[in-house]
């Protein structure tokens, strides 16, 4: 499937710049995830201006098979819960995206300082320029993801700077923010610079269960974590508009800051309230940009 017929299906909104990333992201064969499938997924929903983007861990075999993210159970999970607030969330306002753009071999995400069981190639800037094939050597799981990393998502957040990332799961907790324990951190706001890096994304982060896991705790009947999820996104789709209005010098972003909603001045950005803000987006919303 060609880069326009990809767009097509799975994007509402796309820039230029977007477009020119995401044909280096689809041409990406630096490290030995690709080779397993031989393909990468493009993101899905709002490629130009979301205000929010879903990070998950990898596409599994249903994403695969459809070349969007979040299509299987899990998916499904993700979906039918942002459904519920589609004022807030949509194809218009949202972009769902994944930490790796590659399907790992059995869904298994690479994990370990001294797993070196992956394979990388020399930078893509350097193959494009000599019109190369990669080379591979054998690289650690840590380098492969970071690889990831800062070649596609990171990339990906600075052309779009979205107000508010959501992270479904401990890898994209701990990749983007460095932060361990999706128990100890999720439902909780927090206004940091990625991975600790010199530049601040701009966005605020909230992290929260990945789909699968709380499948999997429905299934043995754990029902609290499922409302915990639910509650997540809830709180997302009522808060976020008075969050992100907050104001955090440049200075500060740089530094992990959790912020309770109550304490949040009641300021929405030059808008009369947060209901405001969802009439306006409920009068740009069709019946086919829901998820």
């Amino acid at each position: 499937m060609d880069i326009d017929a990809i767009i097509e299906k799975n994007l509402t909104a796309v820039s230029d710049e977007y477009r020119a990333f995401l044909k280096k992201k689809l041409a990406c064969q630096r490290c030995s995830i690709w080779n397993e499938y031989k393909q990468v997924v493009c993101s899905d929903g709002n490629a130009k201006n979301p205000t929010f983007v879903f990070v998950g861990e990898s596409p599994g075999k249903d994403e695969l098979s459809e070349g969007k993210p979040f299509v299987g159970r899990a998916g499904q999970c993700l979906r039918n819960v942002l459904r519920r607030h589609k004022k807030t969330f949509n194809r218009n306002t949202t972009l769902l995206t994944n930490l790796l753009p590659c399907r790992p071999l059995n869904n298994k995400f690479p994990y370990g300082k001294a797993n070196k069981d992956y394979k990388m190639a020399d930078s893509l800037s350097t193959l494009d320029a000599i019109g190369l094939t990669p080379k591979m050597k054998r690289a650690t799981a840590i380098q492969v993801v970071r690889n990831c990393l800062d070649e596609h998502l990171i990339e990906e957040l600075k052309i779009l700077r979205p107000k508010v990332i959501v992270t479904l799961g401990a890898q994209p907790l701990y990749w983007l923010t460095e932060m361990s324990g999706i128990t100890d951190n999720r439902g909780k706001w927090q206004r940091i610079a990625s991975v600790a890096r010199e530049y601040d994304l701009g966005a605020w982060v909230f992290s929260t269960y990945h789909p699968s896991y709380v499948i999997r705790c429905k299934n043995t009947g754990d029902k609290h974590i499922v409302e915990q999820f639910e509650e997540d996104l809830k709180t997302v789709a009522e808060t976020w508009a008075t969050v992100t209005s907050k104001h955090v010098p440049r200075s500060a972003a740089a530094k992990p800051m959790t912020v309770a909603f109550g304490d949040v001045p009641k300021d929405y950005g030059g808008y009369a309230s947060t209901e405001e803000i969802e009439d306006i987006i409920a009068e740009a919303m069709t019946d086919d940009i829901t998820w």
